[in-house]
């Protein structure tokens, strides 16, 4: 239970939020360009979309990551 406890203490730890944050948006970011990159292979999508896929794309990863900032955030605030 001592170990639990000091474990759970880092972890709220705000530094290793901002950590979770930065990383939540890395994982955003793979997982909207492995879609997109998916699309133009197979010719779901022509490659004529590339860009507006791309800005798509972005706006989608922005707010996913600000929604998993928010919910870190609330954790290390709340928790």
């Amino acid at each position: 239970p001592e170990l639990f406890e000091k474990v759970m203490a880092v972890m709220h730890n705000p530094w290793v939020k901002a950590g979770e944050a930065l990383l939540c948006g890395a994982v955003v970011a793979h997982v909207i360009a492995g879609i997109r990159i998916t699309l133009l292979e197979t010719g779901i999508v022509s490659t004529r979309y590339q860009k507006v896929m791309s800005g798509i794309g972005g706006v989608v990863g922005a707010i996913l990551w600000l929604w998993g900032v928010i919910l870190f955030f609330k954790g290390a605030l709340h928790g």
